[in-house]
């Protein structure tokens, strides 16, 4: 299936079933609030096939809720032109979507060393430094209104 958030397939290359999710696409767009993200997840999911495909890298942190489906342990291997594993705000974005994912399921034993390391001592901390001084004083809208208004001119 071919989830479509922004027509960046445009000829349907694999001419695989497409389900229009274009008024998703400006919301979720390189970072969502967590509330927007868990209802688009709640809206999509029952129509969302085992092999999905969808839109630009734009959209690619989307992919820590297409594995709360899985019920099985897998191996999750990610190539990226940057780190997936950002612990900053906003939580759902391009460059954290690595977290939410062992957020959801992950058993310490089940991690690699490294990442147990990083998690467990770095991440975990920060996140409570996060939600209990950051997130209270500062709405996360300001978080992704940041990052969106950051971006070089012209670019997307």
């Amino acid at each position: 299936m071919h989830l479509n958030l922004d027509d960046a397939w445009r000829d349907e290359p694999l001419n695989l079933p497409a389900l229009d999710a274009h008024e998703w696409g400006l919301r979720l767009r390189f970072c969502a609030p967590p509330r927007l993200v868990e209802k688009f997840y709640r809206e999509l999911l029952s129509r969302i096939e085992p092999f999905t495909l969808y839109g630009s890298g734009d959209f690619h942190y989307l992919s820590a809720l297409w594995l709360r489906r899985l019920t099985q342990p897998v191996v999750l291997v990610s190539f990226d032109n940057h780190p997936d594993w950002d612990i900053r705000p906003p939580k759902w974005a391009c460059g954290g979507w690595i977290n939410r994912t062992l957020e959801a399921s992950a058993e310490p034993a089940d991690v690699p060393w490294a990442w147990r390391q990083y998690a467990h001592r770095g991440y975990l901390l920060l996140q409570a430094l996060d939600s209990s001084l950051l997130e209270p004083q500062m709405p996360a809208s300001i978080f992704y209104n940041l990052m969106l208004s950051a971006r070089k001119r012209g670019s997307v």
